[in-house]
């Protein structure tokens, strides 16, 4: 048994009678190296912009949420809460400084910003307890570095745009 122009040729893009005539190919079943790292190439630049698309709208819509966040609601001035912020503070570990915003029109209290970390209440005429157990919450979240974990899940989003079950991990995480 040889396998004169048999499949050894075709897998080597040569076909042909077993007569040496190497010429004639009817088939080309490899395609050209070149082919396919253009082709590669291509696929990686889409899929490279089109995360760097999503990310950047992700940063910008989050951008305009704190610009919304921040322009409706003013800061707290009351001496009170800011001095029970800050020894809430030192009791988990902070050290930098937290703002104290007050914002009537978000739906829960929530902390914003990575560089400098705000916590945002819907209100300012909460019971001692209550805002303790609020702030100590978001203070909490701050430690934990939860939102550069929120945003490193967002870049995993962004660069694994096209696999769905990313997005149920995302979601998963948000929940």
């Amino acid at each position: 048994f040889t396998d004169e122009g048999g499949i050894g040729n075709l897998i080597a893009g040569k076909a042909g009678n077993g007569q040496g005539n190497e010429s004639e190919s009817k088939y080309n079943l490899v395609p050209a190296p070149e082919d396919s790292a253009g082709t590669g190439m291509t696929i990686g630049l889409i899929w490279l912009g089109m995360g760097l698309i999503l990310l950047v709208r992700k940063i910008t819509i989050y951008q305009s949420f704190v610009r919304y966040v921040r322009a409706g609601g003013r800061e707290v001035s009351d001496v009170r809460l800011l001095e029970q912020l800050t020894q809430a503070g030192e009791r988990i570990g902070i050290k930098r400084p937290v703002d104290l915003c007050i914002n009537e029109l978000v739906s829960s209290p929530m902390l914003l910003g990575l560089n400098h970390p705000c916590i945002v209440l819907l209100n300012d005429d909460l019971q001692e307890k209550d805002f303790e157990y609020i702030v100590c919450h978001e203070l909490v979240h701050l430690k934990r570095g939860d939102m550069l974990y929120k945003w490193l899940v967002q870049f995993a989003l962004c660069l694994h745009w096209f696999n769905p079950l990313v997005y149920l991990m995302g979601r998963e995480i948000n929940r």
